[in-house]
């Protein structure tokens, strides 16, 4: 995170790449956080550096690219006029809004006319002159295409940048098939489906995940866009999949390791580890972090030594939902090892806020654990697991395990970070003690020697 110190507080800071830094006006961005406290701080941070980083991004698009931004922008006016003219009581009212209209209409012409480098209509060829009709029915809101207000959609959502990436792909494939708003409905939709599960061989958990997006992008354009009539039902909800084969179905689903799994793959990693990469040393102190404490791979790649207290605990922040922001009892077998892994860092790497593992490199969407995760794969699949097994099979083993133990299942979602089962719990409980997850975490016994 781009963070900064001035006097108490924390401030936002983040440098204006040279190649735009005459186009934007500025060297660097800068705003105050108006917190003195370093985890709020890149809490708050988080909105302004990804508005920076949209803004240097249209910076250095092409002419094209910019025009069709603008293109956006304008779509943008259109529907907001219509918003307005529907509350609109007054002629003053009226009036305004017919010239701003009308500026509008210039814009868009201009930009229609700017795609084929003429300053008249009268210009174009009729093929030109056709395909022009079209951008300007789309720019104007005659004729709106399914992706014309995706980028749009995708700046509102709160979520991680690879997030926002799959769900552009999921919206984007629907859209390359039907292409018109007017030519959405329960029928297409119907299609579509046949589409992803027939020639796409997409599992009926990946098609359900495709039309809850699109039906989010669809109220989208309906309630906040209006350009979807109001009175149309959602056409993506309460559809039927298609009949899915339960036993291939089974053979995707993810298994759990048992216990002689995490002692071979224990015993595999520490021989590795042994022969002194640093990677695999890091992958073991991850895969032993990891099997004590239920925690994902990024949430212990992510570790700093500040995470780790003195009374004996992990906690874990910046998790993926607020309930994934826990603090889990270190295991008794782990105390040692943590130890083990902090004495082994270079003194310039000892300091509170320092990670755990300072070898690792950030990959694309902020992970600093991917290498390790394809490192395990490799590993795992030399000993002949199959894709039902995954690094993150280990949480199912933790599950597991703290089940068999009589664990209670709300003390194992506060430990796992899950949200709890129940209303009563989820809503109104303050949470498991620290007491509580000592003695579940204990259940976790490999007998690893």
């Amino acid at each position: 995170m781009y963070l900064t110190k001035q006097g108490r507080y924390f401030y936002a800071v983040l440098e204006v790449p040279k190649d735009v830094r005459w186009t934007i006006g500025k060297t660097s961005f800068r705003k105050t956080l108006k917190t003195t406290d370093r985890w709020q701080a890149e809490q708050r941070a988080r909105q302004y550096i990804e508005e920076w980083k949209e803004e240097i991004r249209i910076a250095r698009l092409s002419p094209q690219e910019k025009l069709a931004h603008e293109d956006i922008l304008t779509r943008q006016g259109f529907n907001e006029i219509k918003q307005r003219l529907e509350v609109a009581e007054t002629e003053a009212e009226f009036l305004e809004l017919s010239v701003l209209e009308s500026v509008l209409q210039e814009q868009a012409l201009e930009s229609v006319l700017k795609d084929y480098d003429v300053q008249d209509a009268s210009q174009l060829l009729q093929k030109e002159f056709e395909a022009s009709q079209e951008k300007y029915a789309s720019i104007s809101g005659q004729k709106i295409k399914v992706a014309d207000c995706l980028e749009e959609h995708l700046q509102e959502l709160k979520v991680e940048p690879k997030t926002k990436d799959a769900k552009r792909q999921q919206i984007l494939r629907f859209a390359d098939r039907v292409k018109l708003t007017k030519n959405v409905n329960r029928d297409t939709v119907r299609d579509y489906i046949r589409f992803l599960s027939k020639e796409q061989e997409l599992s009926n958990k990946t098609i359900k995940r495709d039309l809850t997006n699109l039906s989010v992008y669809w109220e989208y354009l309906r309630d906040d866009q209006r350009i979807v009539p109001r009175e149309l039902a959602n056409p993506f909800r309460n559809q039927k999949l298609p009949t899915e084969n339960r036993k291939e179905a089974a053979k995707e689903m993810r298994l759990a390791f048992s216990l002689e799994d995490i002692q071979k793959l224990y015993q595999v990693l520490r021989v590795k580890a042994d022969q002194g990469d640093e990677a695999d040393e890091d992958l073991l102190y991850v895969f032993l972090i990891a099997i004590y404490t239920g925690a994902r791979r990024e949430e212990v790649g992510g570790l700093r030594l500040k995470n780790f207290s003195k009374a004996g605990t992990i906690r874990i922040e910046n998790a993926k939902t607020e309930a994934g922001n826990r603090e889990v009892p270190i295991h008794p077998q782990l105390e040692a090892i943590i130890q083990r892994r902090i004495s082994s860092l270079d003194d310039s790497d000892s300091v509170s806020d320092s990670f755990l593992f300072p070898n690792l490199s950030t990959a694309k969407y902020g992970k600093r654990t991917d290498a390790l995760g394809k490192r395990f794969g490799r590993i795992k699949a030399s000993l002949g697991y199959d894709k039902r097994y995954v690094f993150h099979s280990i949480r199912k083993t933790v599950t597991t395990l703290m089940e068999q133990a009589g664990v209670a299942e709300g003390v194992a979602a506060d430990i796992l970070g899950h949200d709890k089962p129940s209303i009563t719990y989820g809503l109104y409980s303050g949470g498991t003690s620290m007491e509580q997850k000592h003695k579940a975490i204990k259940a976790l016994d490999y007998d690893l020697t």
